[in-house]
């Protein structure tokens, strides 16, 4: 079964918080992009294995990390091509 990564950059750690700021518009933009499904099948024919469990999390982090690089760019070309880090 394949798994869709995703990246998400804009979440606090403050549901509440998240949550109104969707009411009063004082909250901030949410970015979330996804990628193509990954396929274990390569790995999941070697049986379970720690050595294995590891090598499917890495698959998942480096698609991941790619998505967090696009999304870096998705959100410099929709500020004008500026990357502005929000605090």
């Amino acid at each position: 079964m394949p798994v869709i990564p995703v990246f998400i950059n804009g979440l606090l750690n403050d549901l509440r918080k998240q949550v109104s700021g969707n009411f009063d518009r004082t909250g901030q933009d949410i970015f979330v992009v996804f990628g193509a499904p990954i396929d274990f099948g390569d790995l999941l024919e070697q049986g379970k294995s720690p050595k294995v469990h590891q090598a499917i999390s890495d698959r998942v982090m480096q698609a991941v990390g790619e998505l967090g690089q696009e999304e870096q760019k998705l959100r410099a070309a929709r500020n004008g091509g500026s990357f502005v880090v929000e605090k």
